[in-house]
């Protein structure tokens, strides 16, 4: 998935994410309009280090917007957020405290599977890919493909495959 930052979070720590989820295993597949809830810390908030990315997820507030999941977290890797609070459980394991940086609180994250109630943005368009096959290892030898401008793709729509 691609589009503006107002609708769109990248909560993924193997993509650079300074987020850590503290409860993957407490999410369930669950019908679309379930809300669930799950803690997250922000690993680096410090003036000191890399500029955090925290802030992204709060950029034109959360409700609505598409987050997308660390791997393996929950049974599919997008979920539409619905609020985000102070958790009452600020408790951390001294594998990730002895990691943390700075002092954002533990935050619980509510969210949901109802995509057609995603936040609209002025901003533009998401965008999303799905690549299948049924050709065993296909997608281990399949070359990742950058979307044409509309010019290169015969008039179509911009970004089209």
């Amino acid at each position: 998935m691609d589009g503006p930052k107002s609708v769109l979070a990248n909560l993924d720590n193997a993509e650079g994410s300074h987020y850590e989820f503290l409860g993957c295993d407490s999410i369930q597949d669950a019908e679309a309009t379930v809300r669930q809830v799950t803690r997250i810390v922000c690993m680096n908030d410090s003036a000191e280090e890399e500029a955090s990315n925290c802030a992204e997820l709060l950029v034109d507030g959360v409700e609505g917007k598409v987050a997308r999941l660390p791997w393996g977290c929950g049974p599919g890797n997008h979920v539409v957020v619905r609020s985000l609070s102070v958790s009452e459980n600020q408790q951390l394991p001294a594998s990730i405290a002895s990691r943390k940086r700075g002092d954002s609180p533990v935050m619980d994250l509510a969210f949901d599977f109802n995509f057609p109630d995603i936040k609209k943005s002025p901003d533009g368009e998401i965008t999303m890919r799905l690549d299948f096959s049924t050709v065993p290892q296909w997608a281990a030898d399949a070359a990742p493909m950058k979307p044409k401008p509309a010019a290169a793709a015969g008039g179509g729509a911009a970004g089209e495959l």
